[in-house]
C-alpha cells in the first residue's frame, strides 16, 4: 500500500529534489560569478594604481634631486626629515 502511494508520488517528489538542486547549483554559481568579477576589479585598480606610481616615479626621475627633496617636503611631517 505505501510502495503504491509512493510509487504515484515519486515523480513529484524527484521533480522537487531537481528543483531545489537547481537553485542550490544557480546560487553557488552567482557567488562563483561574483567573487570573479570582485578579483577583476581589484585587479583594475591594483594596475590604475601601478600605473599612477609609475608616472610619479618617472616624474621625480626627471627632476633634480634637490627639486624632489622640495617637494616632498611638502608632505613630509617635520620630525621625518
Amino acid at each position: 500500500m505505501i510502495t503504491a502511494v509512493l510509487a504515484q508520488f515519486l515523480p513529484y517528489i524527484l521533480g522537487a529534489l531537481a528543483l531545489v538542486g537547481g537553485v542550490f547549483g544557480y546560487g553557488v554559481k552567482k557567488k562563483r560569478d561574483g567573487r570573479a568579477a570582485e578579483r577583476a576589479k581589484a585587479m583594475e585598480k591594483r594596475i590604475d594604481e601601478m600605473l599612477i606610481a609609475k608616472k610619479v616615479r618617472d616624474e621625480n626621475a626627471k627632476k633634480a634631486a634637490a627639486d624632489v627633496h622640495a617637494d616632498l617636503g611638502k608632505w613630509m611631517r617635520d620630525g621625518d626629515k
